[in-house]
C-alpha cells in the first residue's frame, strides 16, 4: 500500500515538472513567435516605404497603411511586453485597502479582485511603456493616441468593474 501510495507521488511530481517545463517552453516559443511577426511586419513596412519613395504608392493611402503597420507592431510589441513583465506585478497593499473597504468579502470576490488589479497594473505599465516609444520618437504621435485611447478605455472599464465588486 505504500508503495502505491508512493508511486502516485512520484507520478505526480513527473506530472508538475513536465507541466512547469512545457509551461515555460510556451511562453519562449510565444515570445519568439511575436519577435519573427514584428520582424515580418518591419519588412513590410519597409518595401511599402520603398515603394512609396518610388512613387508607386501615393501619399493618401502610404500614411494609413503605415500607421496601421506601425500600430500592429507596437501591439505584438505590447504583448511581448506583458509576458515579460507578468510576474513582476504585487498588487497586495491595494488588495488589502479595498478588502477592507467591502462589506461582504468572499474568496471570489478577492481573487476577481486580484486579478483586475494585476490588470490594471499592466495597463499602465503599457501605457508608461507607450509614452517612452513616443517621447524617443519610435512611434508616431497618432499611432501612440489611438493606442492610449484603446488603454483607457480599458482602464475605465476595469476600474468601474472593480467599483461594482467594492460595492456588492
Amino acid at each position: 500500500m505504500i508503495e502505491v501510495i508512493f508511486l502516485v507521488l512520484v507520478l505526480f511530481a513527473l506530472i508538475a515538472i513536465f507541466w512547469f517545463i512545457t509551461y515555460k517552453e510556451d511562453k519562449t516559443s510565444l515570445i519568439s513567435l511575436f519577435e519573427e511577426k514584428i520582424v515580418d511586419d518591419k519588412q513590410k513596412l519597409m518595401i511599402a516605404e520603398r515603394k512609396f519613395m518610388q512613387g508607386k504608392i501615393r501619399r493618401e493611402v502610404f500614411e494609413p497603411l503605415s500607421g496601421d503597420m506601425e500600430r500592429e507592431m507596437i501591439e505584438k510589441e505590447l504583448e511581448i511586453f506583458r509576458i515579460k513583465q507578468e510576474k513582476t506585478i504585487s498588487v497586495e497593499d491595494k488588495l488589502n485597502q479595498l478588502v477592507e473597504k467591502m462589506s461582504r468579502p468572499t474568496n471570489y470576490k478577492k481573487l476577481k479582485l486580484a486579478k483586475l488589479l494585476k490588470e490594471l497594473e499592466m495597463i499602465r505599465r503599457e501605457m508608461s511603456f507607450l509614452e517612452s516609444k513616443l517621447l524617443k520618437r519610435e512611434i508616431k504621435q497618432n499611432v501612440f493616441e489611438f493606442l492610449t485611447r484603446k488603454r483607457e478605455m480599458e482602464l475605465i472599464d476595469k476600474e468601474n468593474q472593480i467599483v461594482k465588486i467594492v460595492k456588492s
